[in-house]
């Protein structure tokens, strides 16, 4: 048996050299698996995850160019209802900033607050699309985050025992989108690949 190889990684099994160069049987009937083989299952996997959660109409990561102009939302004219999901650009975030607040609260008052607020206790201003600024209590101790940041924010506004703030909004749940960085396409689709984490991939010729 003879190997034969042109030099570009790739070779052949003979029986024989010279026509009419019969291929050993050993090699033809190989399994064949390359590194970029993969199932309909992993494909699957993978083209959900490039689609985002939810619609499979929803864009693969955010786009979002800031209002010139920004107007602060009042979280009473949207007390009553359940809450909402909203999706802005972060502008500005201040940690633990609801102490702020109640430096001056009395015990009876703080103990109303905690139960209302729990641990929302930074602030964090999103604008949408619109130019409608929200200011929002969320709980920031498990999240990075930064101003130009594109988030999805659930949130609802009710009445708070604090005379300087009357009604705020509350954030119930906090998602951080992916963002397409210019000419990096590529890239981010690369990294999406490679955070399967060896799902694809990974694997050799099998002889």
């Amino acid at each position: 048996m003879w190997a034969h190889t042109e030099g570009d990684g790739d070779f052949v099994l003979l029986d024989s050299l010279g026509s009419p160069w019969p291929v050993h049987p050993c090699y033809e009937a190989r399994e064949q698996r390359r590194d970029y083989d993969v199932d309909i299952s992993q494909l699957e996997r993978l083209l959900a995850r490039l689609d985002g959660p939810g619609s499979s109409n929803e864009p693969t990561y955010a786009t979002f160019s800031r209002p010139t102009h920004v107007m602060v939302v009042d979280p009473s004219e949207w007390r009553g209802g359940g809450p909402f999901v909203k999706r802005g650009v972060v502008e500005f975030y201040r940690e633990k900033r609801l102490e702020h607040f109640t430096r001056n609260a009395g015990s009876g008052e703080l103990s109303q607050i905690k139960r209302i607020f729990g641990t929302r206790v930074s602030e964090l201003g999103i604008v949408d699309q619109k130019g409608n600024l929200f200011v929002i209590f969320a709980d920031l101790r498990d999240t990075v985050i930064s101003a130009g940041a594109i988030v999805d924010a659930e949130i609802s506004a009710c009445r708070v025992p604090i005379k300087r703030l009357g009604s705020v909004f509350l954030c119930h749940s906090l998602r951080i989108l992916p963002q397409s960085r210019k000419g990096d396409d590529g890239v981010w689709f690369k990294e999406q690949i490679q955070a399967l984490g060896g799902e694809i991939g990974g694997r050799r010729d099998v002889f």
